[in-house]
């Protein structure tokens, strides 16, 4: 075969072919109304962070530095904002908060576009915007116990656990002082036990807690506020085994409370008895003397309102109807002498055989606070035998 005359073949057919190659590949062009398009570069790592009746819109621009615009669509494309955009030669951040929302579930459409109008493919995210609804369900950290104690005034408060999905961050504890100042503190979530130092008798304590709905949320949200009332304890040493602030041998000092050298007939002690647990016993006769107007007894202030303070255990007397000993309250710092006993707020006698429940004094303050005195008054004689009782444990309640 003729070299030449193939050569010659090819050099007519190739570029007949090569026409007709490109011819098809136009072919398409006539089924696109505006030709070939052109995309703007897509945002990337499209997130919503929610926020109260709000939200952001949060991306990154990583290529395309025509881009100018981006345009922000939501409930179906029914509302939708454009925002302007500066691209720069890196990656650039998209940002923008949206408000003013219903709380509800969103899905969020971002297209950008460039300097020449032309838009990027659509990249879709959802998000939350919070309300009402979102902090009603929350709940308050649960005060498991909260006891002040008046000698200190300090109020200790256990709390309970929340459940850390919730997405907890803290709570507050608002109370006031003895001196009427306000404190608000702040009480982590991994926290058990608060002391508020200095506080009011009489007064509560306020407790609420925040959360975030979503780790990076654009705000915090309470729950309301709950008042708490703390027990308060307004005596100590009450029950066995009493301590003594001071002993010899079987007799003591109760510690905490003030006993007056009547009531100390057993070398300098008296009220405190290691017999029996370390119970409170004001023993005289069988070779002790008598006791006049014998009186041990506490002091403090209480607010307003109605009180109970009785003796919860006892455990035996053989006190008579002629015997002088009294369960008192008072107002001031010391109790009454015997004769006087009708200058008190309320007495009980004791007298072996009456029903516990008789063996207290009801009684109540109008205007506080003030101070009063509650405690034991006795007048009992020597001889055998001699006058004793046990007491296992005194109460002193609010209600």
């Amino acid at each position: 075969m003729n070299i030449r005359y193939i050569f010659n073949r090819l050099a007519l057919i190739l570029p007949m072919a090569m026409i007709m190659a490109c011819s098809q590949m136009d072919d398409y062009k006539e089924f696109i109304p505006d030709g070939e398009r052109t995309y703007s570069g897509k945002v990337d790592s499209l997130q919503v962070i929610g926020g109260d009746h709000k939200v952001m819109i949060w991306g990154l621009l990583t290529s395309d530095p025509k881009i100018t615009e981006a345009r922000i669509s939501w409930n179906a494309g029914a509302e939708s904002i454009l925002i302007p955009v500066t691209k720069t030669s890196g990656v650039d951040t998209l940002k923008h908060e949206i408000d003013e929302l219903e709380e509800n579930n969103y899905t969020f459409e971002v297209v950008t576009i460039d300097n020449a109008g032309n838009e990027s493919v659509p990249v879709y995210a959802t998000g939350s915007a919070y309300g009402d609804r979102y902090m009603l369900a929350l709940n308050n950290r649960p005060v498991e116990s909260a006891n002040l104690t008046v000698w200190d005034q300090n109020t200790i408060v256990q709390f309970g656990d929340l459940d850390p999905s919730a997405g907890p961050l803290y709570s507050e504890v608002t109370y006031v002082d003895a001196g009427g100042m306000e404190h608000t503190l702040t009480v982590p979530v991994e926290s058990s036990e608060l002391l508020l130092e200095g506080y009011q008798v009489g007064e509560d304590f306020q407790i609420r807690t925040f959360y975030k709905p979503e780790p990076h949320a654009l705000d915090t949200f309470s729950t309301a506020l709950d008042n708490i009332s703390p027990k308060v304890t307004y005596m100590k040493n009450m029950q066995v085994p009493f301590a003594a602030s001071e002993r010899s041998g079987r007799w003591g000092n109760l510690e905490g409370w003030i006993t007056n050298d009547n009531a100390k007939i057993h070398g300098g002690y008296g009220g405190w008895d290691e017999w029996n647990s370390n119970i409170f016993n004001l023993e005289s006769g069988w070779g002790a003397p008598a006791v006049t107007n014998g009186k041990i007894y506490q002091t403090f202030e209480v607010p307003a309102g109605n009180f109970t303070f009785k003796i919860k255990d006892l455990r035996d007397t053989n006190l008579t109807e002629d015997d002088d000993a009294y369960l008192v309250v008072t107002l001031g710092s010391e109790l009454p002498d015997v004769e006087n006993i009708d200058t008190a707020i309320g007495y009980a006698h004791i007298v072996t055989g009456k029903p516990i429940g008789d063996l207290k004094v009801d009684f109540e303050i109008q205007e506080g606070p003030v101070q009063i005195a509650v405690g034991y008054l006795t007048t009992q004689p020597d001889g055998s035998p001699g006058r004793y009782c046990n007491i296992r444990a005194f109460d002193f309640v609010q209600h």
